[in-house]
């Protein structure tokens, strides 16, 4: 897949320590105090707060919401519906950012609620996935102010090298010197914990793997009704079968190596290299769908043409499973066995009907 360039780097909105069992999602219904590891004291969460943005050569404000205060020191504009009467004035003016020397452009957008908050929205392209497409769509510049380890970057001014949660109670308490601050209301939200380390995931951008699925998808077509976007098949975590990518190094000073901003950042698949032609092998993992999709023809010694897998593949004739994974992992192996073998690995698929305490009940 690699050869046919199948499989390709891009820098993508992704929660840095991964999705699937990595995270839990906790549903909270109002102002909520939660234990964070590294904090002393919990941290809010289950609120919103609104404060304003000073429009540029005016005396107005627009208001915007927010649940996350720190990650407005990565606003690269703000947003309101193209129709509602109450901005659509303002829309092309400039706000001034009250902490870094940035002026945020007012944008129009329909993905905007004109009911939700106040109906004018900050955009934080880096750090929130329906930011990420707004900052695209509107050739919005990325911004990351959080770094893998939860401290502020550089270009968060003040703030720079604060610890996130720290910086959420700062950033609240200058906005209020500022006469910036304008209410906080509870707010029901979702918010996602690792499992392991029970830390609050944060939104990141960050280079992660996909496999091209507009090819496979229309072989498949037949056998399973899908969407052809691409799959992120790298994983943020410390356990899986490890990506073989290895980092390049660049040296035509035209870019900094390993920018996440680059779509085409340097990395390299490589089959025969020595470790010294390698360089340094990119740390992430495969997602688990990826792995378990190749699990049928993998296990009769693919890629090699054995006698195991000429016998024994493709020999199933249903697979019984669970209709929950059935994008995950049935659909993932039609998708890998046609593209890697040319074959369909099963012609008829099984589900297994559960109770509501998970029991097998019938097939």
């Amino acid at each position: 897949m690699c050869r046919n360039r199948g499989v390709y780097s891009n820098a993508r909105e992704r929660n840095y320590l991964s999705f699937n069992k990595a995270c839990r999602q906790e549903g909270i219904a109002w102002k909520t105090l939660l234990p964070v590891p590294g904090y002393a004291e919990k941290i809010e969460f289950g609120v919103i707060i609104s404060f304003a943005y000073k429009v540029k050569d005016s005396d107005q404000e627009l208001v915007v919401a927010i649940t996350r205060p720190e990650t407005m020191l990565g606003d690269t504009a703000a947003a309101v519906h193209p129709e509602d009467p109450r901005y659509k004035h303002l829309i092309g003016k400039m706000c001034q950012h009250p902490f870094v020397k940035r002026e945020l452009p007012i944008v129009g957008d329909e993905f905007v609620d004109r009911e939700f908050g106040t109906g004018a929205v900050k955009i934080t392209p880096a750090h929130d996935p329906n930011d990420y497409e707004v900052g695209l769509w509107h050739k919005l510049p990325f911004i990351t102010c959080i770094t893998d380890d939860g401290f502020m970057t550089k270009d968060c001014g003040q703030f720079a090298g604060m610890k996130r949660f720290d910086c959420r109670k700062e950033v609240l308490d200058a906005l209020e010197k500022l006469g910036l601050y304008r209410e906080k209301k509870d707010n029901p939200m979702v918010v996602p914990i690792c499992s392991c380390s029970k830390d609050i995931i944060e939104p990141i951008l960050k280079p992660q793997w996909y496999v091209k699925c507009d090819e496979m998808a229309r072989r498949a077509i037949e056998a399973v009704e899908q969407s052809s976007r691409d799959w992120c098949i790298s994983r943020q975590l410390w356990w899986g079968h490890r990506i073989p990518a290895y980092f390049i190094t660049v040296t035509d000073g035209k870019r900094q190596p390993e920018d996440p901003a680059d779509n085409n950042i340097g990395f390299l698949l490589t089959q025969k290299m020595s470790a010294r032609e390698r360089g340094r092998r990119n740390e992430d993992v495969l997602d688990t769908w990826f792995s378990a999709g190749v699990w049928l023809f993998a296990i009769f010694g693919w890629p090699e043409n054995t006698g195991d897998l000429n016998a024994f593949f493709p020999e199933l004739a249903i697979l019984e499973t669970g209709h929950d994974i059935l994008f995950f992992w049935v659909t993932r192996m039609v998708f890998m066995a046609q593209e890697l073998t040319g074959k369909i690995p099963f012609k008829e698929v099984l589900f297994a009907c559960y109770d509501s305490e998970m029991r097998m009940v019938e097939r």
